[in-house]
């Protein structure tokens, strides 16, 4: 499994790169159900600012989540929509899959600030 505290941005970014180059159109959505329940239930004695961190990590997931869709809906669309539409769903495609790896980088920077106040 890949260590995201210790990945520098440097070394991120062709990762992230690698997933269109290598050719892939999808991503699985990021299911949180253990952060979702700290949430719902937050343990006595955590202070605020972890709850708005994980908070805020919860809500990059969801930012996240959506854009997976938004590729989803294009990669779907490159198949389904007339030839003369065509070209159009493989731009918003292409789109998507650029906005995925801004709003993975985003998610990723959320993720390393949560880890920096567990870890301290």
């Amino acid at each position: 499994m890949l260590q995201t505290k210790q990945l520098p941005e440097e070394e991120l970014a062709p990762v992230l790169q690698k997933i269109s180059s290598e050719g892939y159109n999808l991503v699985p959505r990021l299911t949180t159900p253990i952060l979702d329940a700290v949430l719902a239930a937050p343990p006595q004695g955590w202070d605020a600012k972890l709850l708005r961190r994980l908070t805020n990590l919860a809500w990059q997931t969801h930012l996240l989540n959506r854009v997976v869709s938004d590729m989803h809906y294009w990669l779907r669309a490159t198949r389904t929509v007339p030839d003369h539409q065509h070209g159009v769903a493989v731009e918003n495609h292409a789109r998507s899959l650029e906005s995925f790896k801004q709003s993975a980088r985003a998610t990723l920077k959320v993720v390393r600030q949560v880890l920096e106040l567990i870890t301290a």
